[in-house]
C-alpha cells in the first residue's frame, strides 16, 4: 500500500490564444488525468496539479474547459516581457516557478513536482518515483539521460495539420554551453516533503530556477541528497514552428544532432509501448475540435 500524496505544478502561457499552443497543452491535461487515475487505481497514490496561468480569464478558463481532475489555479503576473533567451524573460521565469512550486507545497504533498505544459512524461516516471519514495531522506525526483538509466527524450512538432511522421530522438545528454555537469535531461523535476521541509528558504531563494539542470547541480551541493535514477522512462518535448516557443525547434535539433538515438534500435517491449501510448495520445482529439 503506498498512500502517497504527489502534487504537480504546471506554469502556462498561451500566447494570447495561439491555437497550436492551446492544443498541445490541451492534450498534455488529457496525459496527466490518463495518469492520475492510473496511479490511484493501481498505486493507491493521490494525484493533484497545481496551475500557474499569467493571462487571467483566458487561462482560468482553459484549464475549467480542458481537466475535470482535483486542481488549484493560481495568477502569476509575469508583465509583457519578450519571449526568448534575454534576462528579463528568464528572470521572470525563475519567479513563475518558485511560486508555483509555493503553491504546490502548500499542500503539503509527499512529493512536489514541477512539469513543462508541452512535455508529455512517460507513465512509468511516476510509477517509479512512488516505489522510490522514502519518508527518511531528502529525496530529489527528475529524469536521467540515455547513459544513466537508457531513459531517452525525443523531439516532435506540430505544425497545425500533423506530428512529426518520425520523432528525433536523442539521449538527452548536453555537450554543449557548458551542460554536461547535469544529469537529468528536464521536462519534470520535484522533491519530496523531507527535502523541501528542510531547505525551502534556499529552494525558494537560491536553488529553484527556469533551468531544471542547475536545480538538480544545486540541489545536489546540499548534503546526503538522494537522488532517484529513472530507469527506461522517457519524455518528449512537443513544439511548434512559431514564436510561442522559448527554444525553438530547429535549435533544439541542432544542440541535440550529436547524441541522436535510432528507435529500430531500441527494445522491441519499448518500441511497442511507446507506439501503444503516445499514438492513443495524438489521436485523443482532432485539432479543428479543440480549438472550436
Amino acid at each position: 500500500m503506498n498512500n502517497l500524496y504527489i502534487d504537480i505544478c504546471v506554469p502556462f502561457f498561451l500566447y494570447n490564444q495561439c491555437p497550436l499552443r492551446m492544443y498541445i497543452t490541451e492534450l498534455i491535461l488529457y496525459h496527466y488525468q490518463y495518469i492520475i487515475n492510473h496511479c490511484k487505481e493501481k498505486m493507491n497514490t493521490e494525484i493533484t496539479m497545481t496551475f500557474i496561468g499569467s493571462e487571467k480569464e483566458i487561462s482560468k478558463n482553459f484549464i475549467s474547459k480542458h481537466f475535470q481532475c482535483e486542481y488549484t489555479y493560481h495568477e502569476f503576473e509575469q508583465g509583457n516581457i519578450k519571449v526568448g533567451y534575454n534576462q528579463h524573460f528568464l528572470n521572470m521565469l525563475t519567479q513563475k516557478f518558485r511560486f508555483a512550486f509555493q503553491k504546490s507545497m502548500e499542500k503539503k504533498p509527499n512529493i512536489s513536482l514541477l512539469a513543462g505544459s508541452n512535455d508529455y512524461i512517460s507513465l512509468n516516471f511516476f510509477e517509479q518515483i512512488i516505489q522510490y519514495y522514502k519518508p527518511d531522506n531528502d529525496q530529489l525526483f527528475g529524469i536521467d539521460n540515455f547513459y544513466n538509466g537508457e531513459n531517452k527524450t525525443t523531439l516532435d512538432c506540430f505544425d497545425g495539420k500533423n506530428f512529426l511522421s518520425e520523432l528525433i530522438w536523442s539521449t538527452g545528454f548536453s555537450n554543449y554551453a557548458n551542460r554536461q555537469k547535469y544529469k537529468y535531461i528536464g521536462g519534470i523535476i520535484g522533491f519530496n516533503n523531507t527535502l523541501y521541509n528542510k531547505y525551502y528558504h534556499q529552494l525558494m531563494n537560491n536553488i529553484i530556477s527556469y533551468d531544471e539542470g542547475e536545480i538538480e547541480y544545486k540541489t545536489l551541493q546540499l548534503s546526503n541528497i538522494d537522488k532517484f535514477n529513472s530507469k527506461e522512462v522517457y519524455f518528449i518535448n512537443i513544439k511548434t514552428k512559431n514564436s510561442s516557443e522559448i527554444t525553438p525547434f530547429d535549435i533544439l535539433k541542432k544542440n541535440n544532432k550529436s547524441e541522436i538515438l535510432s528507435f529500430s534500435s531500441f527494445p522491441t517491449n519499448f518500441q511497442s509501448t511507446f507506439l501503444i501510448q503516445y499514438n492513443k495520445f495524438i489521436k485523443k482529439n482532432t485539432f479543428n475540435n479543440t480549438i472550436n
